[in-house]
């Protein structure tokens, strides 16, 4: 077993240097031509005298050399800081800040900042054969990801060289990932699930195709045709598109794609059975986790049907608790809800500047949530909510998917998202949005009559509003914060 991502990256430039490393829309490199090219890239960060345990802003440009430029931080004991692709020159400047950052790395972005540095650069990085191989410490800072903010102000997570080995072979085992596994990974490599992909694939010696995103379809489909892609990497809404996009075209590949993975939001029972449909012969797995502890819960979900918000069994590296509000363990089922807790490599070192809430959510061994759920008897974890979306209509503690679930059954409906707001007689009351498909609003007495024969009279939504776009983030989280600001 490696210690760290880099360690087996060389490894395996070592033992399989022709094999298929990193192909993007521009480039194609074998494992040995990814090797040449890092240690460029770390010549070049060593003449703009970068050293260990500095920080280094990275604008995500979803090629090749961005995720070498993350191997080059590591391979130097650098902080790897991704931001996304064209962020508001604003938000960069305060990550600058936050970080405290030797140089910012972009393409696109332009602040003005004299630690600013075009990507353009590392068009001129050349290979340096005597680039010294300096494995760095497995506790080490690896990485600072920012969140997208769902439930507040984003925070920056400090994630170790160990975090995110735990979090690969998590990947790894849970997919039950060849080493001739070639998967596509259209999702931003800015957010730790499309980034965390990419790692396991380098620590597992396999190969990765990455996709700007799902609409060159075109390209999508001549990479996997050339590159006899056996893996998919998505999220419920590129996952959606695609199938969209795509017009049957999966049909052809059946056989060659071996597994599907899904992350970054829940999953719904349709797009659960549309997947299951179109890609039958396929392993089709739903992941749970957050930045803070990463792919924690795998669902094999083709073959484990019926078992209503599950998200799976605890992945290699994790173990997991259900507690009361005083962390303390309790035994759950569904009548009997706890928060949930977890355990294992993959947690988090702590939130960056904020010692209060890294004290709060880390416990000994244990990283605590907000997630509402239990664990049956089999060991299979479910999550019905979370904490903070709860709506308290009379005593009566409603969870917002239990009414978006069955709304996004009616006919044009596209998204929804459902949330809670102050009511004098009954507490709170659920107000229920929704983005339609091809219409301007829609019927709400119809839609009405069609939820009252699919929730409890307590469940049922004190308003339908037609909005123009259900507001998610990139990642496709629902970012119920913003409706609730807005309304």
């Amino acid at each position: 077993m490696y210690r760290t991502i880099i360690e087996a990256f060389v490894h395996h430039a070592t033992c399989t240097p022709n094999k298929i490393c990193i192909v993007d829309e521009e480039k194609e490199y074998t494992y040995s031509n990814a090797f040449e090219r890092l240690k460029g890239i770390v010549s070049l960060l060593r003449e703009k005298k970068v050293r260990k345990g500095e920080t280094i802003v990275v604008e995500c440009t979803q090629d090749a050399d961005y995720l070498l430029l993350s191997l080059a931080c590591q391979w130097m004991g650098a902080i790897f800081v991704p931001i996304e692709n064209r962020m508001n020159e604003e938000r960069a400047k305060e990550i600058v800040c936050e970080v405290d950052a030797k140089i910012l790395c972009t393409k696109s972005i332009r602040t003005g900042l004299d630690c600013e540095w075009i990507m353009e650069d590392l068009e001129v990085a050349d290979c340096m054969d005597d680039v010294e191989i300096d494995f760095v410490d497995e506790d080490g800072v690896a990485e600072i990801l920012f969140t997208t903010g769902t439930t507040g102000v984003a925070k920056g997570i400090v994630l170790s060289n160990k975090n995110n080995t735990a979090i690969a072979q998590n990947i790894i085992y849970g997919t039950k990932m060849e080493k001739d596994s070639v998967e596509l990974i259209p999702l931003p490599l800015s957010h730790s699930h499309g980034l965390r992909s990419c790692y396991a694939n380098l620590y597992n010696g396999s190969s990765i195709i990455i996709s700007k995103g799902i609409f060159n379809i075109n390209w999508i489909f001549a990479a996997i045709e050339k590159y006899k892609v056996s893996a998919i990497d998505l999220s419920p809404n590129a996952a959606q598109l695609m199938l969209k996009l795509a017009k049957g075209t999966f049909e052809k590949y059946v056989d060659q794609i071996k597994f599907i993975q899904i992350g970054t939001a829940s999953l719904d029972e349709q797009l659960k059975e549309r997947l299951c449909q179109t890609f039958y012969k396929s392993r089709l797995y739903n992941f749970y986790g957050s930045t803070e502890s990463g792919r924690t819960c795998v669902l094999e979900f083709n073959k484990t049907k019926g078992k209503k918000n599950c998200v799976g069994l605890p992945a290699i590296n994790a173990k997991f608790n259900i507690t009361n509000e005083h962390k303390e363990r309790i035994e759950s089922d569904p009548e009997h809800l706890g928060y949930i807790a977890v355990s294992g490599k993959m947690n988090m070192i702590g939130y960056l500047h904020d010692s209060n809430l890294t004290e709060r959510t880390l416990i000994g061994e244990y990283l605590y949530s907000n997630d509402l759920g239990y664990i049956d008897q089999d060991g299979y974890v479910y999550v019905v909510g979370r904490a903070d979306d709860v709506i308290n209509y009379k005593g009566i503690k409603i969870m917002p998917e239990e009414i978006e679930k069955p709304a996004l059954l009616y006919s044009g409906i596209q998204d929804c998202a459902c949330i809670a707001i102050d009511d004098s007689v009954c507490g709170q009351v659920p107000i229920l949005f929704v983005q339609v498909d091809g219409q301007n609003v829609v019927d709400k007495v119809k839609m009405t009559d069609f939820l009252r024969g699919k929730l409890e009279i307590s469940r049922m939504p004190k308003d339908i509003i037609t909005i123009e776009k259900i507001p998610r983030a990139s990642n496709g989280k629902l970012l119920r914060r913003k409706l609730r600001e807005e309304f």
